[in-house]
């Protein structure tokens, strides 16, 4: 009775203006079920966005939390690495919107907060 399943949940956000909040949705995940999120990466020889593209490979669940910032845009080196000759199709995406997108091509069910000044806004959930 109680304690964690193996069930993973992938968190993802820009991270200096949602520090707190991902924070908060990764203590509060870790209670019953397995949160991963860059805070878990270790270093690694792979490149950043390979590490984030294996680790979401693994979830049962994306969880968005979208602030007001867009976030840091992918290297384009990184894109040619992971994403072969269809790197064009991400080209000029932040690593969230990267990952919010790739959780929908693998078909993981994802949960997307939208935060502003007053908390969270909205909530969507999309399984494709």
């Amino acid at each position: 009775m109680g304690g964690k399943t193996s069930f993973n949940v992938f968190v993802s956000s820009t991270y200096r203006d949602l520090k707190e909040e991902r924070k908060k949705v990764i203590e509060a995940i870790g209670k019953v079920c397995n949160a991963i999120g860059m805070e878990k990466f270790l270093p690694d020889e792979k490149s950043t966005l390979e590490v984030c593209l294996e680790n979401l490979k693994k979830c049962d669940i994306y969880v968005g939390i979208i602030g007001s910032r867009y976030g840091s845009i992918v290297p384009e080196n990184q894109l040619k690495e992971v994403e072969g000759k269809n790197y064009e199709k991400y080209k000029g995406l932040s690593f969230t919107h990267y990952e919010l997108r790739k959780a929908g091509e693998l078909e993981i069910p994802r949960a997307v907060f939208i935060i502003n000044e007053e908390g969270i806004r909205g909530f969507e959930v999309r399984r494709f």
